[in-house]
């Protein structure tokens, strides 16, 4: 088993390279944590990019500071 995980500050980030001439077009994706109580993902942003140019990432979807049951957090 593996922790995947970043640091707890600000612009932290995980990143994934596909390969070349590879795309993916999610229709929806999961963050899962391995703890409720200590390892919470509040804050993040699914960005995409062709290029990776710094000007040419997209924000696909964004949450900031959920708490409680996501469906009452709207």
């Amino acid at each position: 088993m593996v922790n995947l995980r970043t640091f707890n500050e600000p612009t932290s980030f995980l990143g994934v390279d596909l390969g070349q001439d590879r795309l993916l077009l999610p229709s929806m994706y999961t963050i899962r944590n391995r703890d409720s109580s200590t390892h919470v993902c509040l804050n993040w942003q699914l960005q995409a990019s062709v290029t990776l140019a710094p000007n040419e990432w997209v924000i696909i979807d964004s949450r900031s500071f959920h708490t409680g049951n996501p469906s009452e957090d709207s």
